[in-house]
């Protein structure tokens, strides 16, 4: 049975009582998923510095990222290398860069995350001087250690952590699958990182996608900037966004604001020292180190300590002799700590329990300020230098002995022509002394005929040009007018 016209709802209504009733929140998650709910559509309410509301020091988030951009070796331009990974250590309160690493490690590479984070934790000084970047006072004076680093299950998600977290006093904060988006503050800084680079520098990924349309020039022939470079335009994006931009989303409170703080990270972080809760914990550089930097096995030689065809040495080494009971007694294996960005030295623990620092020996100055994968670029370069000098020289080797071989079988014909089968074995080998008595002194007079010859030779030349000259002279003469200079 029909109802009446004035029992049904219209579609106005159906369409009010839909909306009212209706779950947006279960209705997405069922079409898109809850991953892309959570990134896309969920709720945000307040902001991430909340989350550090103590102060500077207080939590950390770190990420990495690949940079679009293809860069070329320093051993040799002609090569491309690929893009680098880009890894950055941010404050939350103040949204300070405090520390980077410019690599080509993997993403959640380990090795890198620790560079990075000792780069955060250390005076940034020595390590700007590597590119050639001095820092005025205060332009990057960041060197703690923080309480809280939020970062991705992967990078700082096992147990290879757990020794630098309670060595250092941190805790580590790990991040949901697939949520960037819970990393806001460090996204927007790689974000304010590519708008500052990209429209400057060759070999840029086109539009986000490492792909080429038909018809397109390859991008990535364009690159012509080397890890080194690429390093220090991030180091000076770094200082400038530490130092002068403007944080337009950023909340002021109500104390910033008497005391005119502008919204930038380095006068927000000054004023978290100065007035707020958090606590900068600073420890020495040492300690630092042993719990971040990487780690591997070298070796004591009677050459030095020997780490990828590179060698080190002390005075505390030359001291206690390890090279020399190296040479006496063969290498030894020792636990050391590196620097990738840097293998101008390396650490290791001496006989005296102390974290001691190791020298590259003066001869090797061309690994000097290189990082590790610079070296490896120079060693396969070299390697491959080797290569094909070694096949030259065996061409040219072949040469030699196909020579050596011509001469010496010359010597044998003229000997079988002059063989006198009348002398016995003893009359041969009797009066070698004389003989080569004899023939010294044959050479000296066939020398000293040469030099005669070379000498009437010169003197002859030189009679015909004094010859020729007065010849040149009298023809000179002859063509004077005479009768001319007598009038």
């Amino acid at each position: 049975m029909i109802k009446e016209p004035s029992s049904i709802p219209t579609y106005h209504q159906f369409l009010y009582w839909f909306k009212k009733l209706n779950n947006p929140k279960k209705e997405l998650i069922n079409r898109k998923g809850t991953r892309n709910y959570y990134q896309n559509h969920r709720t945000i309410i307040g902001d991430s510095t909340q989350d550090a509301g103590l102060g500077p020091g207080t939590l950390w988030q770190i990420d990495s990222t690949q940079f679009d951009i293809y860069l070329v070796s320093s051993v040799d331009r002609n090569l491309i290398v690929g893009r680098p990974t880009l890894i950055c250590v941010i404050d939350v309160y103040s949204r300070m860069i405090v520390g980077i690493n410019v690599t080509f490690e993997s993403f959640n590479s380990y090795t890198g995350t620790m560079v990075a984070l000792a780069n955060s934790m250390l005076p940034k000084s020595d390590f700007c001087k590597q590119f050639g970047i001095t820092l005025d006072k205060d332009e990057w004076s960041v060197a703690c250690v923080p309480q809280r680093i939020f970062a991705d299950r992967g990078e700082l998600n096992g147990k290879q952590i757990e020794d630098a977290i309670s060595g250092l006093g941190m805790s580590i904060l790990n991040s949901p699958p697939y949520r960037a988006d819970s990393k806001g503050v460090i996204e927007q800084a790689f974000a304010q990182l590519n708008i500052k680079v990209k429209p400057f520098a060759d070999g840029v990924v086109k539009n986000g996608k490492n792909s080429i349309e038909r018809g397109d020039e390859d991008y990535r022939l364009k690159a012509n900037l080397t890890i080194e470079e690429f390093t220090r335009i991030v180091i000076k994006c770094v200082l400038f966004h530490n130092n002068h931009h403007v944080l337009n989303e950023y909340v002021l409170d109500e104390m910033m604001i008497s005391e005119e703080i502008e919204k930038i990270p380095a006068q927000i972080w000054e004023y978290g020292v100065k007035y707020m809760k958090g606590q900068l914990r600073v420890l020495p550089e040492n300690t630092i180190k042993m719990h971040l930097l990487p780690t591997d096995t070298a070796s004591i030689t009677s050459r030095g300590v020997r780490y990828k065809k590179m060698f080190y040495a002390s005075d505390y080494s030359l001291k206690n002799n390890w090279f020399q009971f190296a040479r006496i007694n063969g290498s030894k294996k020792i636990k050391i700590w590196y620097d990738p960005r840097d293998l101008s030295y390396v650490y290791t623990i001496n006989e005296d329990g102390e974290f001691h620092k190791l020298n590259l020996l003066e001869h090797l100055t061309k690994f000097k300020y290189k990082g590790i994968d610079e070296i490896e670029q120079i060693i396969k370069y070299e390697e491959a230098m080797d290569h094909r000098s070694k096949e030259h020289e065996l061409q040219e080797k072949m040469k030699l002995y196909n020579d050596i071989q011509a001469i010496v079988g010359q010597g044998k014909k003229r000997k079988e022509a002059e063989k006198d089968d009348s002398l016995s074995k003893t009359q041969r080998l009797r009066g070698i002394r004389e003989n080569q008595k004899e023939e010294r002194e044959l050479l000296r007079e066939l020398n000293k005929e040469k030099v005669d010859v070379d000498e009437k030779l010169i003197d002859s030349i030189e009679t015909q040009e004094q010859k020729e000259d007065e010849l040149d002279l009298f023809r000179a003469i002859q063509k004077l007018d005479w009768d001319d200079d007598i009038d």
